[in-house]
């Protein structure tokens, strides 16, 4: 009788490790996935937050040329250069960009998204707030990779780029393909033609100026020639 009462106990003591075991395993899993979710969570914001940022840099008609246009090359072109041979074309043009790169808001000389000297072709990223890594950063924190593309359409002088930022991680499941991992926005290329000097808005030497009703304002230059 005592032995199947010792046996019983053992077995309840066996049952209920088990039981906690399982519990505790269950819990970290939930905890590790709350984790992750959270991670994930708050790569999205930085996606819609650089999102936001991006779309009023290039209102700017100094970061537009000068940051994205003049540092951005097709086919050992500047992307200058072919934006105005495209533009003295009055038929509908589009044309696919690839290999691009956007400066940094802050420090607009380097890269922030996109091509990247430091490491060939793609942009790393630290986790979770996709700050660029260092050259001399480790792997592991710099899963994150980035790649700007862009269409590039003008008619009849008028002209538009449309661009996508896309993230991907394995580790981070960010799937580039996922629009919510993706940074999209459009802007007109005639505003390089636009200079402001105080509190006045003036077309530069070449450019005449051009009413239109797009975003980011209602004037724009196009080519004088």
């Amino acid at each position: 009788m005592g032995n199947r009462s010792g046996q019983a106990t053992l077995m309840g003591v066996l049952l209920l490790g088990i039981a906690m075991a399982v519990f505790t395993w269950i819990a970290s899993a939930s905890l590790e996935d709350r984790k992750k979710d959270a991670v994930r969570f708050a790569q999205k914001l930085a996606i819609k937050a650089y999102e936001r940022r991006l779309d009023q840099a290039f209102r700017s008609p100094k970061y537009a040329r000068e940051y994205f246009l003049n540092e951005n090359s097709v086919d050992g072109s500047s992307l200058t250069d072919l934006v105005k041979a495209k533009l003295k074309v009055p038929e509908l043009q589009q044309t696919q960009l690839t290999n691009l790169r956007v400066a940094d808001l802050d420090d607009e000389k380097k890269t922030l998204f996109g091509r990247s000297n430091t490491f060939p072709g793609i942009q790393k990223h630290r986790i979770p707030d996709f700050s660029p890594c260092d050259a001399d950063m480790p792997e592991e924190p710099c899963n994150i990779t980035s790649q700007v593309r862009g269409t590039l359409t003008t008619h009849d002088g008028v002209g538009f780029i449309e661009l996508t930022v896309a993230f991907e991680s394995a580790i981070s499941k960010l799937n580039p393909a996922n629009p919510e991992n993706q940074i999209r926005l459009s802007f007109p290329v005639n505003i390089f033609g636009v200079q402001i000097q105080g509190q006045k808005i003036l077309c530069r030497r070449g450019y005449k100026a051009l009413l239109v009703s797009q975003s980011p304002g209602d004037f724009l230059c196009m080519l004088d020639e």
